[in-house]
């Protein structure tokens, strides 16, 4: 699905709005939580497997997010290391997602 697709334009947007401020009277927390979901959902609708990768490294990403900044006021100087990796972990897929089609192509020569 596409942002500019009528199923997302048609169908997935008025759901997930009307469905988001319908949560939103009740509770804004729950509101917030039915929006990642949506998202998650969106991804996924795409590609599973892609959906799957965003949701892993949302909770990598929040775990060593929340371990970075208890070791940053701690005054540990570790915390700036595990943020360089955390950012290498996050360009990782990133790269792979990029170049894993081309790569092969580029690398026999064929073009």
């Amino acid at each position: 699905m596409l942002f500019n697709s009528y199923e997302f334009v048609l169908v997935f947007l008025p759901a997930a709005l009307v469905l988001f401020f319908g949560i939103a009277n009740r509770s804004h927390r729950l509101a917030r939580y039915f929006l990642l979901l949506a998202s998650f959902g969106f991804y996924a609708w795409w590609s599973l497997e892609y959906g799957l990768l965003l949701a892993a490294t949302v909770v990598v990403n929040h775990t060593l997010g929340v371990r970075i900044q208890r070791l940053a006021e701690g005054g540990e100087r570790f915390a700036k290391s595990m943020m360089v990796a955390a950012v290498a972990l996050n360009l990782g897929p990133l790269g792979y997602l990029k170049y894993h089609d081309g790569c092969p192509r580029l690398c026999s020569g064929r073009r």
